[in-house]
């Protein structure tokens, strides 16, 4: 099968990847974003709220969503892959 790499920017730092919905990659990065690459080597990157965060797994959710964690800041956080509006949930810590 062939193989195709993708060059992102030097900011990227991307950390976990996964298959979204959209047949676009998605990934957490090192600069407080998520980002996403279409199969035609489009890339995008979406701001998450909480400043500070380096957001570390990410998978799809059953609801069609992308879900990561955002370690330092104790929250789930989710993003719409139709717009990239991303919604933060507080995660209870002891």
């Amino acid at each position: 099968s062939p193989f195709t790499a993708f060059t992102l920017d030097n900011d990227a730092g991307p950390f976990r990847i996964t298959a979204g919905p959209d047949d676009a990659m998605w990934y957490t990065r090192s600069d407080n974003h998520i980002g996403r690459t279409a199969m035609d080597g489009t890339s995008t990157k979406f701001a998450i709220p909480s400043p500070n965060q380096e957001a570390g797994d990410i998978t799809v959710g059953p609801d069609g969503a992308l879900w990561f964690t955002e370690v330092d800041a104790d929250k789930v956080g989710r993003i719409d892959p139709s717009g990239g509006a991303i919604t933060e949930f507080p995660v209870p810590t002891p």
